[in-house]
C-alpha cells in the first residue's frame, strides 16, 4: 500500500516519525534484478541476491523513493558527478557500472553535510541521506562475512578511507584481535566516516564481541553525529545473535523501529522469551509503533511459551494496525494458535487470508497436526493439491507427521507375517513417492519424518531402507533410527545401532544416550527376574544400563534432565530402585517426568508405601502433579491393599487408610480437571481393590463414552469383591451397548462365573456333582472366547480350566486340558490347584508325576500345591520326596515354599522333620513361625506351642492374626482362661484387627471354662453373626457344663444356618440324653 506524503508534511517529520512512515510505505530497492523490502536491514535479505554473480560487475544500484507529489530534481553541482542523471516523478536513479565505480571514488569524508543532503533537497534533514547510505552500506558491508575479498576487490574501501589503515584494521579483526583493531581505529585522526566502523562491527557480529561493539558505538557517537542512527542500528544487528542484546540497548540514546525489531527478534531467536516481552513493553513505553516484523516476533514468543491470552491480544493489535491479513503475520498467528491447541481460531485466520501462499498452507497443516487431527490435515493437503498448490519440503514434513497421527490411533494387522498399520502406511508411501518426485527425498527433515512415520506404522524394513539411502546421515537421523526401533520394541537392534554410532565416531548428543537407555528398558521387559540378596533384579539389562551410564558420564551429559529421567526409568525397570533414587537425588533440575519415573519404579517393584511418600514430598515441594502422577499414586494404593490386607495403621485397618488416600487423590484429580478416561479407569480399579464398589460404580456411570478399558476396570472391581453376578450382568450390558470385549474382558467374566459357581448349590447328576446355572454361563463364555479367537490365549485357557473345575464338569475340564497345544506351567498349576481344592490329593500327585515325565520345569506355585496335597494325604514318604525335589530346584529358602513344607510335615505329624526344616532356614519370617506353631498345636503339644510363641516375640518377629488364632486355640485346649488377657494385649500391642476366627476361639475358650456370662457378652458385641462352627462349639461346652438354655439357642442357630448339618442334631440329642429329656 503506497501512502502519499506532501513535502511540507515530510519536512516536519522528526527522525522517529520518518522511520515509521518509511516502514509503513514499505519502500523497495532493487539489486541485481531482485526485489527486497527495506526491512532487509533486519536480516530478512539473503546475501546471495547481491553476490550470486561474483564474476560480474555490480552493474545496478537502484533506489526508489516516493515523489508522486513533487518533481524531485538533483542538482549536478551538488554532487559534482557527471554520470548522476536527473530524475523526477517515479523515475529511478540508475548509475551504470563505470558510473558506480566513479561514485565510489568520491571524497566523501571531506564532503560537507549539505552535499549529501542535496540528494533530497525537499526533505530538509540529514536522516534521509543517512537512510540512503544505510541502504547502500547494507549492500556493501552487512553481507561481507563470506565475501570480504570480493568487497575489497570491487569497492576499494581502503583507497577511499585511508589506505593501509583500513586494510590493517580489517586484518586484525579477522585474526580475532578486536582490542588491537579498536586501538588503531580510535587513533585515526580525524575520525573516519561510517565505513570502517561498519567493517569492524561486521566482524564483531561474527564473533559475538558485544563489548567491542559498544566501544565502537560510543567512540563514533562522540566524534560523529551525522550517522549515529546508522551506526546504532548496525550495532544492534552486529550483536543480534548474542545474549547481550537487551543489556546493550540500555545505553543507546535513540532506537528506531528497525532497531527495536532487530532486538526483539534476536531475543526470541535466542530463546529469551521473558526478556523479549520486557523489551516489547519498553518499546511501547518509548512511544514506538510496532511494525509487522515485531508482531511476528512477539507472536512467535507466545507460540513458544504457549501463552494464548497474550497471543490473542497481539492478534487484536494486528487487526487494529491493519496487518493481520499480511501473509507473514497471518501465518505466524496460525502457527501460534496451533501450538496453543486453538485450532478453530487458526482455521478462521487461514480462511480470512485473501491469497494464502505455501507458508500459510504449511502453517495450517502444522496446526492441525499439533492438535492430533491428522485426517483433517491430509484432507486439506489433498484439497490444496487439487487447487494447484506446489508443496515444498515443509509441506511434506507436515503431512508425513499427519500420517504419524493416524498411525498412533490405528490398530496393527497381521499381513504376511508382519504386523502393519495399513491405512497410515499406504498414505505414507504415497507421500514418500510424491516427495521423491519433487526432489525432496534426500532432504534431512523429510528423511527424519519418513523414518518416524514408517516406525509408527510398524514398517521397520521401509524405515531402514530410507536410512541406508542417505549419503551421510547426521546424529539426528541416527537418533531417529534408534527411536524407530524402540517404538517397535526392538531393543537389541537399537543397541546394535548405538554400537555402530560409537564405532563410526559420530558425535553423539545426550538424546542418543536417552534412546540407548530406553533400549535397555525394552530388553528388560523380556528378561527373567533374578533374586539377589532378597532383591529381584534383571541383571543383563542392568549391566548394559550401567555401561551406558558410565559412557554418558564420560561424555559430560549427566546434567541433562532428559538423560537423568531416562536413567531413573532404566534403573527402575531393572529392579535397581536404590540406584534410581540416587540418580534422582543428584538431579539439579527435576521436572514432573523425573518425579513420575521414580514413583512408577516404586510402584512396579512393590514399594507402594515409598511411592505414596514420594507423592507427598511432591506436594510439599509444590511440584504440580499431572494425570500420570495421580495414576501411579492410585496404583500404589491398590497394590498396598492387596499386599497388606490385615495391617493396622493408626488404629485403623490399612484398607480404610488407603481408601482415605484414594478419596483424596480422586478429589485432587477433580480439582485439577484431569478426570480423563485413563485416570477414571484407575480410580475405579482403586475403589474396587479397597472394597468401595459403590464409589467405583459412581465414577463409572459418569463416563460419557466408556471404552473397553473402562468396562474391564469395573468388571475387575466386581470380581475383586466377589460380586460375580454383578460382573456377569455388566458383561451382558457391555455387549448390548456395542463395546467389543477383549481377552481381559473374557478373563474377568470367566472369573465371575467361578465366583457364582462357588455360591451355587450343587446338583447330583449322572454320578457327579455339578452347578448347572454357572456351568451354562461358563459354556456360553467358552463359545464367546472361541468365536473371538481368544481360546489360544494362555490366561483364557487357564481361566476356563478353573471355571469348569468349580462348576464340577471334570470331563470338560480334562478334555480342555488335553486339547491345549502348548501347556505352560500355569496350566499345570491350575489343574493341581483344582485337585487340591476338591481334596483329591492322590490325583494331584499323579498329575505331578506326569508333569515331571514331560520335563516341565516346576515353579514355586507347583511345589506349594503338591505340598498341600501331601498335607491332605498325610503321607510322609511323598512329602520327603517332594522335599528332595525342592532342594534340587533351589526353592528350599523360598519363604512361601518353606512355610508350606513345614505345614506339610506338621500335617504328617513329623515334628522332628518339622524342627529340622525350620532350623535350616537362613531367615525365618512370621509365616514360617506360624507353620511350626501350628504343627505343634496339631500334635497337641500345647506347652511347646505357647513356648514357641514367646520365643518368636523374643526374636523380634511380630505375630499376625494367624499366630493369634493358634495361640487362642492352644489356650482353649489347655483351659488357660488368662489367654483372653493375652488376646487383648496382643491386638493392642501389634495392631491386629480381630476377625471372626479370633472371636470364635475366645468364645470356645470361655465356653470350655464354663464362663457363659462372658460368652453372652461376646455374642452381643461380636461384629458378625456367629457361624456354624461357633454354634457347634457352644453345643459342646453346654453339654459339658449342662447349660440347656444356651444349648437350645446354639442348636436353633446352627439348624437355621445349615439345616442338613448332622453334627448339630447329634450333639443336641446327646445333651438331651444326658439330662434325660
Amino acid at each position: 500500500m503506497q501512502a502519499d506524503c506532501s513535502t511540507d508534511t515530510q519536512c516536519e517529520l522528526n527522525k522517529k516519525s520518518y522511520v515509521q512512515a518509511w516502514d509503513q510505505q514499505g519502500r523497495i530497492s532493487n539489486i541485481e534484478g531482485h526485489s527486497r523490502k527495506f526491512g532487509a536491514l533486519h536480516g530478512h535479505f539473503d546475501s546471495s541476491l547481491c553476490l550470486e554473480h561474483q564474476d560480474d560487475e555490480f552493474d545496478n544500484f537502484i533506489c526508489s523513493f516516493d515523489s508522486q507529489n513533487h518533481n524531485n530534481t538533483i542538482d549536478r553541482e551538488h554532487i559534482q558527478h557527471e554520470h548522476i542523471v536527473r530524475f523526477s516523478g517515479n523515475q529511478k536513479f540508475v548509475p551504470s557500472l563505470n558510473e558506480h565505480a566513479n561514485f565510489g571514488q568520491l571524497s566523501i569524508e571531506n564532503a560537507p553535510d549539505d552535499t549529501v543532503v542535496a540528494l533530497f533537497p525537499q526533505r530538509g534533514d540529514i536522516h534521509s541521506p543517512a537512510r540512503l547510505w544505510q541502504e547502500k552500506e547494507q549492500v556493501l558491508f552487512s553481507f561481507s562475512t563470506k565475501h570480504n575479498d570480493f568487497l575489497e576487490k570491487r569497492y576499494r574501501y581502503d583507497d577511499v578511507f585511508g589506505g593501509h589503515k583500513s586494510r590493517f584494521i580489517l586484518g586484525l579483526c579477522r585474526d580475532g584481535l578486536f582490542n588491537r583493531a579498536l586501538d588503531v581505529l580510535f587513533c585515526i585522526d580525524p575520525p573516519p566516516p561510517p565505513l570502517p566502523y561498519l567493517l569492524v562491527l561486521n566482524e564483531c557480529s561474527k564473533e559475538r564481541a558485544c563489548n567491542q561493539a559498544r566501544k565502537i558505538y560510543a567512540h563514533f557517537n562522540h566524534y560523529n553525529t551525522s550517522f549515529v542512527d546508522l551506526i546504532t542500528e548496525f550495532m544492534i544487528l552486529s550483536i543480534r545473535n548474542s545474549f547481550d542484546v537487551g543489556k546493550s540497548s540500555l545505553s543507546l540514546p535513540y532506537l528506531s523501529v528497525f532497531a527495536w525489531s532487530a532486538m526483539v527478534s534476536a531475543l526470541v531467536e535466542n530463546g529469551q522469551i521473558e526478556e523479549s516481552l520486557k523489551m516489547f513493553q519498553r518499546m511501547l513505553e518509548d512511544g514506538a509503533e510496532p511494525s509487522s516484523y515485531i508482531f511476528v516476533s512477539m507472536i512467535k514468543a507466545c507460540s513458544i511459551i504457549k501463552n494464548i491470552q497474550f497471543g490473542m491480544l497481539l492478534h487484536s493489535a494486528t487487526v487494529m494496525k491493519d496487518c493481520a491479513a499480511h501473509l507473514m503475520v497471518g501465518s505466524t498467528l496460525i502457527s501460534m494458535y496451533g501450538k496453543c491447541t486453538a485450532i478453530i481460531e487458526a482455521e478462521y485466520i487461514f480462511n480470512e487470508l485473501c491469497d494464502p501462499d505455501i507458508v500459510s498452507c504449511n502453517a495450517i497443516l502444522a496446526a492441525l497436526v499439533d492438535v492430533g487431527q491428522g485426517d483433517r490435515a491430509l484432507f486439506l493437503y489433498r484439497q490444496l493439491h487439487e487447487e494447484g498448490m506446489h508443496p515444498n519440503h515443509g509441506t511434506f514434513v507436515s503431512v508425513l507427521q499427519a500420517c504419524c497421527c493416524l498411525a498412533e490411533i490405528e490398530e496393527a494387522q497381521l499381513v504376511q507375517d508382519r504386523w502393519l498399520k495399513l491405512r497410515s502406511l499406504e498414505i505414507g508411501c504415497a507421500l514418500h513417492s510424491a516427495s521423491r518426485g519433487k526432489g525432496f527425498a534426500s532432504d534431512a527433515f523429510i528423511a527424519n519424518t519418513l523414518i518416524n512415520m514408517y516406525g509408527k506404522s510398524c514398517a521397520i524394513v521401509e524405515a531402514e531402507l530410507v536410512f541406508i539411502t542417505l549419503p551421510d546421515p547426521d546424529i539426528i537421523l541416527w537418533n531417529s533410527l534408534l527411536s524407530m526401533y524402540i517404538q517397535n520394541n526392538q531393543g537389541k537392534k537399537a543397541l546394535w545401532v548405538y554400537k555402530m554410532i560409537i564405532e563410526e565416531e559420530i558425535n553423539v548428543v545426550a538424546l542418543t544416550y536417552v534412546f540407548a537407555l530406553q533400549a535397555c528398558d525394552c530388553i528388560s521387559e523380556d528378561e527373567q527376574t533374578i533374586v539377589i540378596e532378597g532383591q529381584a533384579m534383571k541383571m543383563d539389562s542392568l549391566r548394559l544400563g550401567k555401561a551406558l551410564h558410565l559412557d554418558a558420564t564420560i561424555m559430560g551429559f549427566t546434567e541433562d534432565a532428559y538423560l537423568g529421567t531416562a536413567l531413573i526409568s532404566m534403573y527402575s525397570k531393572c529392579g535397581a530402585v536404590a540406584e534410581a533414587d540416587d540418580v534422582f537425588v543428584s538431579l539439579t533440575d527435576r521436572d514432573i517426568v523425573s518425579w513420575n519415573a521414580l514413583v512408577s519404579g516404586y510402584v512396579e517393584w512393590g514399594q507402594s508405601d515409598k511411592a505414596l511418600q514420594l507423592f507427598r514430598q511432591m506436594q510439599e515441594e509444590n511440584v504440580g502433579a499431572n494425570s500420570q502422577t495421580i495414576v501411579f499414586a492410585l496404583q500404589a494404593c491398590a497394590n498396598l491393599v492387596e499386599v497388606e490386607k490385615t495391617l493396622i495403621v493408626k488404629d485403623k485397618p490399612l484398607k480404610v487408610v488407603v481408601l482415605e488416600i484414594g478419596l483424596a487423590l480422586h478429589a485432587l484429580a477433580i480439582r485439577k480437571c484431569i478426570m480423563n478416561s485413563f485416570v477414571c479407569n484407575t480410580i475405579v480399579n482403586m475403589y474396587g481393590s479397597c472394597g468401595a464398589v459403590l464409589q467405583a460404580e459412581h465414577v463409572f456411570v459418569t463416563l460419557l463414552d466408556p471404552d473397553v478399558v473402562s468396562w474391564n476396570a469395573m468388571l475387575s472391581a466386581y470380581v475383586q469383591q466377589g460380586q460375580g453376578a454383578s460382573a456377569l450382568q455388566l458383561y451382558h450390558e457391555m455387549q448390548e451397548k456395542g463395546t467389543a470385549p477383549n481377552n481381559l474382558t473374557l478373563l474377568f467374566a470367566l472369573q465371575a462365573c467361578g465366583i457364582v459357581a462357588e455360591k451355587e448349590t450343587t446338583v447330583f447328576i449322572n454320578g457327579s456333582h455339578k452347578k448347572l446355572v454357572s456351568l451354562e454361563i461358563g459354556c456360553a463364555l467358552h463359545k464367546d472366547a472361541t468365536a473371538k479367537g481368544f481360546i489360544f490365549d494362555v490366561y483364557i485357557g487357564n481361566a476356563l480350566l478353573s471355571m469348569y473345575g468349580k462348576c464340577g464338569d471334570m470331563f470338560e475340564r480334562d478334555n480342555l486340558f488335553k486339547s491345549f497345544v502348548q501347556r505352560d506351567i500355569v496350566s499345570w498349576n491350575a489343574m493341581l490347584s483344582m485337585f487340591v481344592e476338591q481334596g483329591k490329593a492322590e490325583q494331584a500327585f499323579l498329575l505331578y508325576k506326569q508333569l515331571e515325565k514331560e520335563l516341565i520345569i516346576c515353579d514355586d506355585a507347583t511345589l506349594i500345591f503338591i505340598l498341600q496335597a501331601c498335607g491332605i494325604m498325610g503321607c510322609l514318604s511323598v512329602c520327603e520326596e517332594v522335599h528332595f525335589s525342592i532342594i534340587c530346584a533351589g526353592y528350599d529358602q523360598s519363604p512361601s515354599v518353606a512355610a508350606t513344607l513345614l505345614n506339610a510335615y506338621g500335617s504328617c505329624s513329623m515334628i522332628q522333620n518339622l524342627k529340622v526344616s525350620f532350623d535350616g532356614l537362613v531367615e525365618s519370617d512370621v509365616v514360617s513361625w506360624n507353620a511350626i506353631i501350628c504343627g505343634h498345636l496339631a500334635d497337641e503339644d500345647i506347652a511347646s506351642t505357647l513356648h514357641l510363641y514367646e520365643e518368636m516375640k523374643q526374636y523380634g518377629i511380630e505375630p499376625d492374626d494367624v499366630t493369634l488364632t493358634s495361640v487362642l486355640c492352644a489356650c482353649s485346649h489347655f483351659g488357660f482362661v488368662d489367654g483372653f488377657e493375652c488376646f487383648l494385649y496382643t491386638i493392642r500391642q501389634y495392631d491386629i484387627y480381630p476377625n471372626r476366627w479370633h472371636y470364635g476361639a475366645v468364645i470356645d475358650l470361655f465356653g470350655r471354662a464354663g464362663d457363659f456370662e462372658r460368652v453372652k457378652i461376646l455374642l452381643e458385641k461380636m461384629p458378625w453373626e456367629p457361624d456354624v462352627s461357633i454354634a457347634l462349639c457352644l453345643l459342646g461346652s453346654s453339654r459339658t457344663h449342662g447349660n440347656l438354655d444356651l444349648a437350645e439357642w446354639a442348636f436353633m442357630h446352627a439348624v437355621r444356618l445349615q439345616p442338613k448339618q448332622p453334627s448339630a442334631y447329634i450333639l443336641m440329642s446327646n445333651l438331651y440324653a444326658d439330662v434325660r429329656i
